[in-house]
């Protein structure tokens, strides 16, 4: 199992997922051309496509989604809102749903956002049994989901915001609150915190998703991150970890499928 992030930001958000047999595309943030110039670049094309999971419906997710109309017959969310009428009855995932998908197995994870039935995704290869986990945009992890979650093989997890340099922001104090409320994002900290609760034996990569490029850099994510470890365990975890950027694409997974 293979990832290539086209884009992770307030600006647009935009992954592709991929095995020997199956592409997923999650969100559709971020221009058409710059997903199919991704997937040209891992030798697949939209036709390849398998699925489009929507996490949730702010537009730096969604903005370009009538720009893969042909997916709609593909298209999932647990928001029946961005899903086609023709499609609602299948394609609209309630919390903890699994579906298979081209040798994957899916899970629809609920998230805590100020959004409609906002979803991260769990994706098993069924062939191998790597797991990735895929969320972004929530306040706080939900306990069930960190069950599911406990030891995959690769972690892509929000890590928006230092708290206390959002504080010192010009930011308008309503967004700074809805930031930090149980529906906004996830800090440096908090990301962390639930990383030590989760990553296990089997974790080989960890990269922190939906840096703010006001309120954040990616040297502090990481190094939060690390301290936390550190302060929890003694010690940083024998793992290759990273930051998701939100022009360049950033790729990782196995170094073969």
């Amino acid at each position: 199992m293979r990832y290539l992030n086209v884009g992770s930001g307030s600006t647009g958000n935009s992954t592709i997922i991929y095995t020997a047999q199956a592409t997923i595309l999650i969100d559709c943030g971020v221009s058409r051309k710059r997903v199919v110039d991704c997937l040209r670049s891992i030798g697949r094309s939209l036709d390849d496509v398998n699925a489009l999971l929507i996490t949730h419906r702010h537009k730096d997710h969604t903005a370009h989604i009538d720009s893969f109309a042909t997916l709609k017959e593909r298209t999932y969310s647990g928001d029946a809102g961005v899903i086609d009428k023709q499609y609602q009855s299948t394609n609209v995932l309630k919390s903890f749903q699994r579906i298979e998908i081209a040798g994957l197995a899916i899970t629809a994870l609920p998230t805590s956002h100020d959004a409609p039935d906002s979803m991260g995704y769990l994706l098993e290869d069924l062939a191998n049994g790597r797991r990735l986990m895929y969320m972004t945009d929530t306040g706080y992890i939900p306990f069930k989901d960190l069950d599911y979650c406990h030891d995959c093989d690769f972690y892509l997890l929000e890590s928006n915001h230092d708290p206390e340099t959002l504080m010192r922001s010009d930011r308008n104090n309503w967004l700074k609150m809805r930031i930090l409320s149980d529906k906004g994002h996830l800090s440096n900290q908090q990301c962390a915190h639930y990383l030590t609760l989760m990553v296990g034996k089997r974790t080989k990569e960890v990269a922190l998703a939906h840096l703010s490029h006001e309120c954040n850099t990616p040297q502090m994510a990481l190094d939060t991150f690390k301290d936390a470890f550190i302060a929890q365990f003694g010690k940083v975890p024998d793992l290759t970890l990273k930051t998701l950027d939100a022009k360049t694409p950033v790729g990782g997974g196995d170094t073969i499928n």
